[in-house]
């Protein structure tokens, strides 16, 4: 018996999924879905990452983001966008889904009401759905 969860159940596939596998097969087809570049790592950024590595950095990071890249984000956000932040009102996520999923859990309820701007991204409603959320 297969058990999911009510509101991954009520989530429609995305359409941009649909399109990946449909393109999966194909050959010269560029992918502009995910926001990938369509080039190789530059060598100097890899050659950072394998430095990081060799130097143990392969632990889980803290959960809103290393110090000095926080501090680094801050000097970035104040001097070039003239934004007041904090340092604690700084957080690193993974990524934008990580960022919007966990900005909605902060501010929102299930059973609450979302706007979603049509047309928009699939996950902004996919995400809406996860967390109970009413898209409008």
């Amino acid at each position: 018996m297969r058990i999911a969860a009510k509101n991954l159940t009520n989530m429609p596939r995305s359409g941009i999924r649909v399109i990946m596998d449909m393109a999966a097969d194909m050959d010269n087809v560029f992918h502009l879905e995910l926001g990938e570049p369509g080039f190789t790592t530059p060598d100097h950024i890899r050659q950072a990452a394998f430095k990081a590595i060799s130097e143990g950095f392969t632990k889980y990071t803290p959960n809103t983001g290393f110090q000095s890249l926080k501090e680094a984000i801050h000097e970035k956000v104040n001097k070039e966008n003239g934004i007041a932040a904090q340092l604690d009102q700084i957080t690193v996520t993974p990524g934008s889904v990580f960022a919007l999923a966990g900005a909605l859990m902060a501010v929102s309820n299930p059973g609450d009401e979302i706007l979603i701007p049509d047309p928009g991204w699939p996950n902004y409603y996919m995400q809406a759905v996860a967390l109970g959320l009413r898209p409008v």
